[in-house]
């Protein structure tokens, strides 16, 4: 089982504590991890990460920078990018992003807060050892799986006032099924965090997306990160997968 963790680092006060997450993926995994930016202030600091990175990581660092372009998916496209020009494969991808400590509590979600929205989103994805290997054994046992994450945080709070437009964009850049995507399909799995099968991210490396297709600066919603987090489902579903949620 060929594994990647895709990484988006913004909020590098706790990336640490993101990255020790993948500690618990057993054997060999890739790692792509991509920054917001680098700058004077922090340079020092990524440089001296990666190379202790590339020494702990059992199979290959891959590094960028999305010049805080499009959020955690101008990230993933960034890493992207780079399997297109290597030709990288997997059969899995675990996607996973600094997000914000926040104690404001969000009322869609019963009141938790970002801080706990992040650590619920983790602990599901990369809990423990046992965790993952649970979430292998699924994907593997269960070929029809495309994505797996914490059924808490999948909803369908789509608000089309906001989004409808960039969403319409990108389900027909990426020639999506109507079926499969809003309004016939209005679900996604909010904060997105998730395990991918790796037939995903093959689509998504043979499509002509890229970093540039989102705007620069910090998402609101209506952003295109924003429209495009309730595009993954149906980019699932439109090659015949179905999600998974516990």
């Amino acid at each position: 089982m060929k594994i990647a963790a895709v990484v988006h680092a913004h909020h590098l006060q706790i990336l640490n504590e993101t990255l020790r997450h993948l500690e618990n993926i057993p054997g060999n995994f890739d790692l792509f991890l991509n920054f917001s930016f680098i700058d004077p202030s922090n340079q020092k600091y990524l440089t001296k990460l990666k190379s202790q990175l590339e020494e702990a990581v059992p199979g290959n660092c891959y590094f960028s920078t999305s010049n805080n372009r499009g959020q955690d998916f101008g990230g993933m496209f960034s890493s992207i990018s780079i399997a297109r020009e290597k030709n990288l494969s997997y059969d899995l991808i675990c996607k996973i992003h600094t997000k914000r400590d926040d104690e404001t509590h969000i009322e869609a979600f019963g009141g938790v807060t970002r801080t706990r929205w992040r650590n619920d989103l983790l602990a599901n994805l990369l809990g423990s050892p046992q965790r993952v290997e649970k979430i292998i054994s699924i994907f593997e046992t269960s070929p029809s799986i495309g994505m797996y994450s914490n059924k808490k945080y999948y909803c369908e709070l789509f608000e089309p006032r906001n989004n409808e437009v960039n969403y319409k964009c990108f389900v027909k850049k990426l020639g999506l099924k109507q079926d499969c995507c809003w309004p016939e399909n209005p679900f996604f799995l909010a904060g997105s965090m998730f395990w991918l099968h790796g037939d995903i991210w093959e689509f998504l490396k043979d499509s002509s997306l890229t970093v540039q297709d989102f705007e620069l600066g910090a998402g609101v919603d209506g952003s295109r990160a924003h429209a495009f987090e309730r595009v993954v489902n149906g980019i699932v579903y439109h090659l015949g997968f179905t999600g998974y949620y516990e």
